[in-house]
């Protein structure tokens, strides 16, 4: 029968601290509780894997990150300590090298939030949410001192003993990216279930990455599954830089719009249209959690609770009518359309109409048969009335991007006809001011970087940048054409002179030149005047034979 490896660390006191008993392994190495002999107290020591120890620069950089992390106090920040380079213990030589290199943090008493997934399962919505609240606090004071984590999982979220979320490894993580990224020959850091795309794909990151983490995170938490569930690093790394996250609300049943919205907004894969901070999702996580925690005292007792522990509301026959009466008049639009900001150019005649047209019609000759009053729904859900006013102040607040709160509003138009018509309202404002958004960008590039690429002759870039503000801008898409075609044809414009140039040098006997200069310009033309770069050089051709 095989025997279990002792490790040769436990019993042995290194730098001032006396190792006890092993409590996991990382990515960086193995974690340990401790006991610092001149303070009397414990802690947790995290010590360097054995293949990091072996890149000079990064131990170098390692201690140092580590001596710095030392100074940042958060209250949701695990606080490290010190950072300490000591002698190997004889029996761990073989294992650790002459020497062992380690930080020392505080000791967060209630494990991580990945041993807790991984015995429970998933959490109920409004602990994971709470839990999410504790993690955003850290993430955006890190982010306020301009550090990105880069490493947002499960098994960097430790529990306090009073239940919030302590982060860990701030300011360390990021390092050993770094080192990564400079070839330092280490693996990078991040999970590949919770590193978001652009992190997969090893281009730059910032605190949108974090962002996206935590909303992995907080996925895992109430699905109870990840995002992705490919089985390979490979097919799960080309799933999320390559697909779409799914809802939540597709995945688990039950979830509640506003907390779907918030979730997908995180999970976005382009960092253009995530959610731009890690603020914004401190604020909309806190926004999810009062509204939970309002829907949770307002449900009666007894057995009508909701599949994820939180309770599902029932409202009350009186406070459906008095809604009824609301929207049918003056007082309801005062209160259901919130001030959004104005667009600064008019709608087009075509959307003005779209935004006035009914949304149905569905007329019919006879009237329906009485509903089973067991079974008829309220004539109005005061449920959906507060989640399209959750839309429009997520949008306001910059937590929803507008196309996303489009579609939410769409979602609701769709499954809730009798609040359409508020819906529509909201909708044909914010596709209002994503027009004027759109102009706007379009406006700045044309008076901004469109001169200068044009009279570096840089046609290529011109268009690949306004294609680029077009999908990001999407109903401006006919502006954004329109100017393609004006550099398409300042294009060929100069094709045309550089062609009549070069045929004139190629005549002139300085045919090599002539090409030259030919290919110079034509390389830097629109993809999609392949065929006059080709006649081009085609004609130069030409005169050379």
């Amino acid at each position: 029968m095989a025997t279990q490896r002792r490790d040769p660390l436990l019993g042995e006191t290194l730098g001032g601290y006396r190792i006890e008993a092993r409590l996991g392994r990382g990515a960086m190495g193995a974690v340990y509780r401790a006991a610092q002999i001149s303070l009397d107290r414990s802690v947790a020591i995290k010590v360097l894997a054995p293949r990091l120890a072996r890149s000079e620069s990064f131990v170098r950089r390692f201690l140092e990150e580590a001596k710095a992390a030392a100074k940042l106090n958060h209250p949701n920040v695990v606080q490290v300590y010190d950072a300490v380079s000591a002698p190997s213990p004889p029996d761990a030589k073989p294992l650790l090298g002459e020497k062992v290199f380690f930080f020392a943090m505080e000791l967060v008493p209630g494990g991580t939030l990945d041993a807790k997934l991984v015995k429970e399962g998933r959490m109920p919505l409004e602990k994971a949410i709470e839990a999410g609240v504790s993690a955003a606090r850290a993430l955006a004071w890190a982010e306020e001192n301009g550090i990105v984590h880069r490493d947002v999982k499960p098994a960097n979220l430790l529990f306090a003993a009073d239940g919030s979320l302590k982060l860990s490894d701030l300011g360390i993580a990021s390092d050993l990216d770094r080192v990564m990224e400079a070839g330092g020959g280490v693996e990078g850091v991040g999970s590949p279930r919770y590193m978001a795309p652009e992190q997969a794909e090893r281009r730059a990151v910032d605190h949108r990455a974090d962002v996206y983490g935590l909303g992995s995170t907080l996925f895992r938490a109430i699905a109870g599954r990840c995002v992705f569930e490919e089985p390979s690093t490979v097919g799960l790394l080309q799933a999320k830089t390559t697909r779409e996250a799914p809802r939540l609300d597709a995945v688990v049943p039950g979830v509640p719009g506003h907390v779907a919205d918030l979730i997908a907004s995180l999970l976005e894969r382009d960092p253009a249209r995530r959610l731009a901070s890690c603020s914004a999702m401190l604020a909309g996580l806190e926004r999810c959690l009062a509204r939970i925690r309002s829907e949770s005292v307002a449900a009666p007792p007894g057995p009508g609770r909701g599949l994820l522990g939180t309770p599902g509301r029932r409202a009350g026959a009186g406070v459906a009518a008095l809604l009824v009466l609301l929207c049918a008049g003056w007082v309801a639009k005062g209160l259901l359309e919130r001030d959004l900001p104005e667009a600064t150019e008019p709608v087009s005649g075509d959307e003005e109409a779209a935004a006035k047209a009914p949304v149905a019609s569905g007329e019919v000759d006879d009237a329906p048969p009485e509903p089973d009053p067991a079974e008829a729904e309220p004539l109005l859900d005061p449920r959906q009335l507060e989640r399209v006013g959750d839309v429009v102040k997520d949008y306001k607040a910059g937590i929803l991007e507008g196309r996303r709160a489009l579609a939410a509003l769409e979602d609701i138009k769709r499954r809730h006809p009798m609040v359409a018509d508020v819906a529509e309202r909201h909708s044909a404002q914010i596709r209002s001011n994503l027009v004027a958004e759109g102009k706007a960008a379009l406006e700045r590039f044309l008076k901004g970087e469109l001169p200068g690429l044009l009279a570096g002759g840089d046609f290529r870039e011109a268009t690949t940048r306004l294609s680029r503000l077009g999908r990001a801008h999407p109903f401006s898409l006919k502006d954004v054409n329109e100017e393609i075609e004006k550099v398409k044809e300042a294009a060929r414009a100069a094709l045309g002179k550089a062609t009549a140039a070069a045929l004139a040098r190629a005549q002139a006997g300085e045919a090599a030149q002539a090409r030259a200069d030919l290919e110079r310009v034509t390389r830097n033309l629109p993809a999609s005047l392949e065929v006059e770069r080709g006649a081009a050089l085609e004609a130069l051709n030409g005169v050379n034979r």
